[in-house]
């Protein structure tokens, strides 16, 4: 699954991650990180974690 085509914020797909991953696996805690590269040199990085 790829999040290319959809218009969402970064934490939107990071959270939207996490969620399928805990539906998936039901783990004691999770923690999904997300490093995006945007054009012009910016990178975001997105920490989401269940608790």
């Amino acid at each position: 699954f790829s999040f290319r085509n959809f218009n969402t914020f970064h934490e939107d797909s990071v959270n939207h991650i996490l969620d399928d991953l805990i539906a998936a696996c039901n783990p004691r805690k999770a923690i999904v990180e997300g490093t995006f590269n945007a054009r012009g040199g910016i990178s975001i990085h997105v920490t989401a974690e269940s608790p």
